[in-house]
């Protein structure tokens, strides 16, 4: 082979590298933006209640779920929160569009539905409902959740 040839050559296998390189890289990053997993610590206090929860949410392409474990404290009474939400999710940008296909209780909870739903969407709560989710990531290590314009709360990389 010649040089011109063997530069010809080592050119071409030069740019079919770059273009594989810059397709996985690319295939990475949409892949990190569809399945990750990160938990936040959720505290809503309204009128004499109190919600505190841990939210373990997971991401795995088109489904997730959140895990959603603590307690709800109405005046003297103390239940216990333990359940599961499943979704499916689109998403497009930076904004996560999910519809609950399944709530579960699970045999550690003892609140009501109804009592919960007072201070956390229902989406959460029951199948069949929609909500929208922007999603931002902060650092490495987590990433703000938020509704709107404000954001609604950080959840740490787990």
């Amino acid at each position: 082979m010649s040089k011109p040839q063997l530069l010809g050559a080592f050119t071409l296998l030069s740019l079919l590298f770059l273009l594989l390189a810059m397709g996985a890289y690319r295939f990475y990053s949409q892949y990190q933006q569809t399945h990750f997993s990160c938990e936040a610590m959720l505290l809503v206090n309204k009128d004499d209640a109190e919600l505190a929860l841990v939210i373990n949410v997971i991401f795995q392409g088109n489904n997730g779920i959140a895990i959603l474990k603590g307690s709800l404290q109405q005046g003297d009474k103390s239940t216990s929160v333990s359940r599961k939400s499943y979704f499916r999710l689109n998403q497009s940008g930076g904004l996560y569009h999910l519809k609950s296909i399944s709530a579960v209780t699970t045999p550690a909870d003892n609140s009501n539905t109804e009592d919960i739903a007072r201070y956390l969407p229902r989406f959460y709560l029951q199948p069949g409902l929609k909500f929208d989710f922007s999603v931002y990531p902060a650092a490495e290590d987590g990433f703000i959740f938020s509704t709107g314009q404000v954001p609604s709360f950080y959840c740490a990389r787990s």
